[in-house]
């Protein structure tokens, strides 16, 4: 039996295979009621592949992770967060932590496989590794690798933040791995609530927003111990955004974070998952500290004082922007479009509503794109409806067509969503305040930058840029040009899917020339 011929034999007959073979490498005893009921239809594995998977195992491979990468679509694992990293980091990890620590015990938190625990079993022969994952497919695969390659993990089922780990004795524990990356809209109240709690026990504020990942740093922080030292890879988006404050106070302020591995943006450190991601390496050692970034060394102070890490790690917000440069929120500010709560209301075909009670609206992102930005157009937009907050004061004809389209909103429910109840009238939607250049924000390049001729207001779809200093209808070309030529996906955060956003603040922190040469 070949390696090809094994890797054949997974993707013809998918997660049924893979469980097959669990089966016939782990011990009945050492499975709960949910793994056998799971088994229980695993489709028998020939002898051949069995031993073939055996052997690669014992020399360090994961044909079962693999396999499941494989049979699995990257959508499919991402809803679950099963990410599973690659051999080089995971090895990377755990010499980091090796050199840090002598664990009495290794957690690897969110096991899959168990990539980080057969590694740790290795390195750390004395430990007691402990392995967890709530998915039992994974805690299935993580028993099975450790039967096929000799070594003791304690495998166990169920949610990290609420599992009591087996620990016994005394000395350190490693905390170390992947957690997964699940959304918070993919999240239960209860997971959310707990999180909360977690937080609020460790003295730090945040938001339900986060997702699991963020779950993780909260619990293991709950739980770590004097001289724990932990190590985990993680999307990389936590280092900037709102939700990743409450991480970042955690790293900074009740942890001792030393080591920082950010991985360029432009590479694809897991297959087939589009995604930025970091290593940070953390213990709870009092002392003056340096974080480790390559082969540079930034005060920890630096970070405690930033709420945007990825600005301190490349320099950006420590250095001078140069002579001719200034940052583009030194000289203009960066809003989102209008939100109207139900695009599909507001927002009619041209010659659906009286022009007296609507504006051209730029709707769509895609309104930008191209050699002819469909915005130039203005005829062909869609058009947003403004309807005065009091409509008794239009004139007759336009009286009915307003009072019309509420009723109509009225029967539709519009006045019930939570944007239209906040607004003081929920009929009436202020046209927007032109930009003076419009701009995409979501995207898997670099954004676009249009100059707004034509006065145009837009949805949040995309963004516009406000100058608060003078700027000739020159300067405003040239600043355009300039941002759609030097702007980078590496400016912008990469999400989960390969997905490239720009938050306002974001975009104000991007270099560009001063007034004085865009003028030129």
């Amino acid at each position: 039996m070949s390696l090809h011929e094994c890797v054949s034999y997974f993707e013809a007959n998918g997660n049924q295979a893979i469980l097959g073979v669990c089966k016939s490498l782990v011990s009945d005893t050492t499975l709960d009621a949910v793994e056998r009921e799971l088994l229980s239809d695993a489709l028998p594995a020939p002898s051949s592949i069995v031993d073939e998977v055996r052997g690669l195992v014992q020399a360090g491979g994961d044909p079962l992770g693999e396999a499941f990468m494989r049979v699995n679509r990257p959508e499919e694992r991402r809803a679950l967060g099963s990410v599973f990293t690659p051999a080089d980091i995971v090895e990377s990890m755990i010499g980091w932590a090796g050199e840090r620590v002598t664990p009495a015990r290794v957690v690897d938190c969110g096991c899959g496989s168990g990539r980080f625990a057969l590694s740790a079993a290795r390195r750390f022969p004395d430990a007691h590794i402990v392995a967890t994952d709530i998915s039992p497919l994974a805690t299935i695969t993580c028993k099975a690798n450790a039967m096929a390659s000799g070594v003791s993990i304690s495998v166990v089922r169920g949610d990290f933040a609420k599992t009591n780990l087996p620990f016994g004795g005394e000395g350190p524990t490693l905390w170390i791995g992947n957690p997964p990356y699940v959304r918070h809209h993919d999240l239960t109240k209860e997971q959310k609530s707990r999180y909360l709690s977690d937080l609020h026990s460790l003295g730090v504020r945040g938001n339900a927003l986060a997702g699991l990942h963020s779950h993780f740093v909260a619990s293991i922080a709950r739980r770590f111990g004097v001289g724990d030292v932990g190590c985990l890879v993680m999307s990389a988006e936590w280092m900037d955004v709102g939700y990743g404050a409450a991480i970042r106070d955690i790293l900074t302020k009740r942890l001792a974070m030393s080591y920082l591995r950010v991985f360029d943006k432009s590479s694809e450190p897991f297959v087939g998952v589009m995604t930025s991601a970091v290593v940070v390496g953390f213990d709870n050692l009092p002392c003056d500290r340096h974080v480790s970034i390559g082969d540079t060394e930034i005060a920890l102070d630096e970070f405690k004082d930033s709420d945007r890490w990825s600005d301190v790690v490349s320099r950006r917000s420590c250095g001078v922007t140069g002579e001719g440069y200034v940052r583009l929120g030194d000289i203009a500010r960066v809003h989102r479009g209008v939100v109207t709560g139900r695009n599909s209301f507001w927002v009619r075909r041209p010659g659906e509503v009286s022009e007296q009670l609507s504006v051209p609206i730029v709707a769509h992102a895609r309104e930008l794109a191209g050699d002819k930005p469909a915005c130039r157009d203005v005829s062909g937009l869609s058009r947003l409806v403004t309807l005065p907050d009091d409509i008794s004061t239009l004139p007759e004809e336009l009286y009915v067509e307003a009072e019309g389209i509420i009723k109509d909103g009225l029967r539709a429910g519009v006045d019930e969503g939570f944007v239209a109840s906040h607004r003081k009238h929920w009929w009436s939607i202020k046209a927007p305040k032109a930009p003076a250049i419009m701009m995409t924000y979501m995207a898997r390049h670099p954004p676009t930058f249009v100059v707004n001729v034509d006065g145009l207001g837009m949805l949040n779809v995309v963004h516009g840029i406000y100058p608060t200093v003078s700027l000739s209808d020159n300067a405003i070309r040239n600043l355009a040009e300039y941002l759609n030529h030097n702007v980078a996906v590496g400016d912008g955060r990469v999400y989960a899917g390969g997905l490239v956003k720009f938050e306002p603040r974001e975009v104000e922190h991007i270099v560009v020339p001063s007034p004085e040469v865009l003028e030129g």
